[in-house]
């Protein structure tokens, strides 16, 4: 096949291990015959008011992944423009792909212009895979949802536990019970410290990111202060922090607040699920193996798990298979915000 031909775009906030599209790139040409390209994109950066912070996170992570994906042996085009399409169509001409392969962005805005626009943009096939960065792209509980039918998060909740083996028992859920909320709600007591969050020094491609954002004008905050991960090294280093400090007393005080702390015992993981420095169900397993180990008790790893698995998925589960309308008429069960993990 003529060099250059087959492409990969990976996004953002794709930046998980065996990306499928690298999968099926490698498959069909070996990783020397095809190029990855990553689009810092400034109109998307200043789309909104973002946090400075959340904007350094995500171009040091890009960044960062970029560079790994090359130690590897991938040839990777890490393009700055002022948008997707414009780095996209560049790329395109400049190395003469005949197709690109991505995998689905995780917002509906994004899918729309990865299928809809952007093959007419780059005048070539684009193949779009789907999205493997939450749990229900491999099941889902209820692949049939009515109009009017209320689906109510618990048992959305119970049915992952079941089907992917998460704190079950021979006899049923992992301790007698599927859901220890009553015993998580403990306000936070006087004088308590909480255990310091794992901080990371900025490296130097962090330390450009930040000189770069600072002068964002539309952004808000300061980058003053940065110290998290930017690599899949990092983020598992902040998994392992966490099952060790925290996730035994995250369940207790799992909704409780303090004004001495920024923090207390939340894992502090969020944007690295969200940016694909971890996966949730390592994650999950991660806390499962705490219980199994006598680490942390079943209350504090099923509140945590109940996060990922319950929550995060079926918030995503409403709008990607349920639906708009449909998840319009159950909004009084999707409103609710997601707790803090």
């Amino acid at each position: 096949m003529t060099d250059h031909r087959l492409s990969v775009w990976i996004l953002g906030d794709q930046l998980i291990q065996n990306h499928p599209a690298l999968v099926q790139a490698e498959a069909e040409d070996g990783r020397e015959h095809f190029l990855v390209v990553l689009v810092e994109s400034r109109g998307r950066f200043l789309k909104r008011p973002y946090q400075r912070k959340k904007l350094v996170l995500l171009l040091s992570a890009m960044r960062h992944y970029a560079a790994e994906l090359r130690r590897h042996g991938y040839r990777v085009e890490l393009a700055k423009a002022a948008t997707f399409g414009q780095g996209l169509k560049r790329f395109v001409v400049n190395w003469q792909a005949d197709r690109l392969i991505c995998m689905a962005a995780s917002d509906l805005a994004g899918r729309r212009f990865q299928q809809e626009r952007l093959p007419d943009l780059l005048d070539i096939p684009v193949v779009v895979q789907p999205n493997r960065q939450f749990l229900t792209a491999q099941y889902d509980p209820y692949p049939d949802p009515q109009a009017g039918k209320r689906y109510v998060m618990e048992y959305f909740y119970r049915k992952m536990r079941r089907h992917f083996d998460v704190l079950m028992s021979a006899d049923g859920p992992a301790g007698g019970k599927w859901n220890y909320d009553r015993e998580n709600r403990k306000p936070w007591p006087k004088g308590k410290e909480p255990p310091p969050i794992i901080a990371f020094e900025p490296d130097k491609l962090t330390r450009q990111a930040m000189e770069e954002v600072a002068g964002f004008r539309a952004a808000i905050g300061t980058t003053t202060g940065f110290n998290l991960a930017v690599s899949r090294e990092q983020a598992l280093q902040a998994l392992e922090d966490f099952i060790t400090l925290r996730l035994p007393e995250f369940g207790p005080y799992e909704d409780a607040l303090s004004s001495l702390h920024h923090h207390l015992y939340h894992s502090k993981l969020s944007a690295y699920l969200n940016i694909g420095l971890l996966a949730p169900m390592e994650v999950i397993r991660s806390a499962e193996q705490a219980f199994s180990a006598g680490v942390a008790p079943i209350n504090s790893v099923e509140g945590f798990i109940r996060q990922i698995l319950g929550w995060r998925e079926y918030i995503y589960w409403q709008y990607w298979r349920l639906g708009p309308d449909l998840a319009a008429s159950n909004f009084w069960e999707a409103r609710r915000p997601l707790p803090r993990f």
